[in-house]
Formats: structure tokens, sequence, C-alpha cells
């Protein structure tokens, strides 16, 4: 009969080197709120990193159960009521609206619109004319530049980024925004990201970091999380905080 050690620990890291990271001011952990997160597009100041989701290799970490979530900086800096966020899609519905166009801003004006970045997919279609460096056929994502103005971005990942498409004329006719509820494949459907709280980290408490000083939690993972962000009330202020996710997964003999 054959012996196999007990498992001290049943989950250890996938790779290393795929652990994310992102740096940010500690000023900047308490911007970010549920309220304004798209609104103000503070996705980087807040620190949303996304450790599971590959785009070359999409499946890979579906089967993660967990991650280790470490805090750290070179300089003292305490942060006060922390808590972790996780930013999911849910479905959206956008009633169809007419807009307009300034090809000079390469903005889309729509009172009121009521868009936030990264919704989509969202069409475009005209009575005539799109503007020159649209198409019919293209899935847009919002980049929100105000109440009444909007960018559009060919991904979602470019909406959050800011990196948006170039309009060169205004087009003719009458132009409408659509959601992508009525296309064949129900995967397509526009959706938007929403906050879910996690919990606090250290049980609400403290958390003072220093130049060899850090702090570490392990955080249950949600599969449909795609970004997680971490808030909280800053110290002294304006140090530079490194912000760590570190899959984990079961061990197998």
């Amino acid at each position: 009969m054959t012996l196999y050690p007990a498992k001290a620990n049943g989950l250890s890291y996938t790779d290393v080197d795929r652990c994310v990271s992102v740096t940010v001011t500690s000023t900047a952990l308490a911007v970010a709120t549920t309220a304004n997160w798209l609104n103000v597009q503070t996705w980087n100041i807040a620190a949303g990193i996304r450790p599971i989701r590959d785009a070359t290799d999409p499946a890979r970490y579906t089967a993660v159960p967990e991650f280790d979530f470490e805090l750290k900086c070179a300089a003292t800096e305490t942060i006060t009521s922390p808590a972790i966020y996780g930013i999911r899609l849910a479905p959206f519905t956008y009633a169809d609206q007419n807009f307009t166009t300034t090809h000079a801003t390469e903005t889309f004006d729509l009172n009121s619109h009521n868009l936030l970045t990264g919704d989509g997919p969202m069409y475009l279609s005209s009575s005539t004319t799109l503007p020159a460096g649209t198409s019919a056929t293209q899935a847009y994502y919002v980049v929100k530049t105000g109440t009444n103005s909007f960018k559009l971005a060919t991904s979602r990942d470019n909406a959050i980024a800011g990196t948006t498409i170039s309009i060169t004329s205004d087009g003719t006719g009458t132009h409408t925004i659509a959601d992508a509820q009525s296309q064949t494949n129900p995967d397509n459907n526009t959706q938007r990201y929403h906050f879910y709280l996690y919990g606090s980290l250290n049980a609400g408490t403290t958390i003072t970091l220093g130049a060899q000083t850090a702090y570490m939690e392990r955080i249950a993972h949600s599969p449909l999380t795609h970004y997680y962000s971490v808030l909280g009330t800053s110290g002294t202020g304006a140090q530079t905080v490194v912000i760590r996710l570190c899959p984990v997964q079961p061990v197998e003999y």
C-alpha cells in the first residue's frame, strides 16, 4: 500500500509570472466610488486590474478558486477602512436614440444620454449616411465624455483605455444608436459594468504599509468578475502603492 502525505495547503500559484499588478498613488485609492467609477472614468486611478481573463488564452483561469491580494509601499502609508470590490458585466437595455456628431472633436452628441464608459456593444444606423469613420456593421463601446456627449471605441478594453475611433464627417440624415438586444447572438447583447462589494480587507481595520511591511489576504474569486479594485482612505497621501493579485488553483498529486 502506498501512502501519500496530507496536503498542508491544497492551493498553490498557477504561474507566478502570470500574476498581475498595478501601481497607483495612495491618494487615488479614495477617489473612485460605486457612484462615480465609470461616470468620471476613474478606472485606472482606482486600481482596477484584470487577473483572470487572458485574451490569448481565455479559458486559462476559469477554474481558479482564489487569489492572494497583496499591497505594498516603499514608504510608510496607512489605509483606513479598506474594502475590495469586484466589477462584473450585467445585461443592459438601451432604448434607441437619435444623435448628432461634431467631427472636429470626434464627439457624438445626445442630450442626457445616460450612457457609461464600457457600455456595449452598441450599433449605429442612419436614414441617409453615417459619419465617415463609422459602420453599421461594427460593434461599438461607449466612452463617456459628458452628460450630453460621448465617444466610441471598437472594443470594451479600448473604451476603458480611452482609445476611441476617428470620424471625419458628420454624415447626413438622422443617426441612431441602438443596443444589441436584437442581435442574433445573445452573447453579443449589450452589457454594463457593475460594482459588487466583496467585503472589507483586514476586517475593515487600518492597514499599515512600510519599506518592508506589506499586506496580503487570500480572497475567493468569482468567475464572473473581470476586474478587482481596492478602495480606502489613505493616511499620508501621495505614496506609491503596488497592488498585486496572484491567482491560485487546486494542486493535484
